[in-house]
């Protein structure tokens, strides 16, 4: 019960992403305000460097990514009881989209 952003589209999303994300949902919650990431970036990206031929092994890790499929929930605000101070119009979901780089929806769930 709560309300999330959900991919639309499978795609990967950075870990600089999630923290940006992160940041944006503690600045419109404050402090005592609580929400759960469903996604972690654990799969590493590598890149050779410019001007290398090829072979000579593999590259360097250049970022960790997170693999997102179509339809899960990355971020998700529980609330049973509504949080005081928090306006419910996804504000901070809105931003959090302009940051990703796939489509996504909104869900609110009510009991």
């Amino acid at each position: 019960l709560g309300k999330s952003i959900v991919a639309a589209k499978s795609h990967r999303v950075t870990a600089d992403q999630i923290e940006q994300a992160r940041r944006i949902l503690r600045r419109h919650l404050g402090r005592k305000g609580d929400f759960l990431i469903n996604i972690h970036a654990t799969f590493a990206v590598t890149k050779k460097p410019d001007n290398v031929k090829m072979g000579q092994g593999k590259g360097t890790i250049e970022d960790f990514v997170a693999r997102v499929p179509a339809g899960r929930t990355m971020f998700h605000i529980p609330s049973l009881n509504p949080i005081l101070g928090y306006n419910p119009n996804l504000a901070a979901f809105r931003e959090i989209a302009d940051k990703l780089p796939m489509a996504t929806k909104f869900r609110i769930q009510n009991n």
